[in-house]
């Protein structure tokens, strides 16, 4: 039986909910299929995992998900700190 937010879905009223439900719903698929009993590289991890806690933020229009080694503003400056010792 489909859900009332279903039928009438507003995404500043039913964004919580709808993550919630989509969340559990992957983490189930990952979970019955042993997937997160294995080692896996981090990249995996990135897209099986962590992407359920990316889009948490998707209604947040302040907010911007930015992944990977160049987001880190710190890290990009001591690397560019330290790429003259290494010539």
């Amino acid at each position: 039986m489909p859900e009332q937010m279903d039928q009438d879905f507003n995404r500043s009223r039913d964004f919580d909910r709808d993550w919630i439900r989509n969340t559990v719903y992957n983490l189930l698929l990952e979970y019955e299929s042993n997937a997160l009993m294995s080692d896996h590289l981090e990249l995996w991890i990135l897209v099986h995992v962590w992407n359920f806690t990316y889009k948490v933020f998707n209604d947040i229009e302040e907010v911007k998900v930015v992944r990977g080694e160049s987001c880190s503003l710190s890290s990009s400056t001591r690397k560019i700190i330290k790429e003259p010792f290494l010539q």
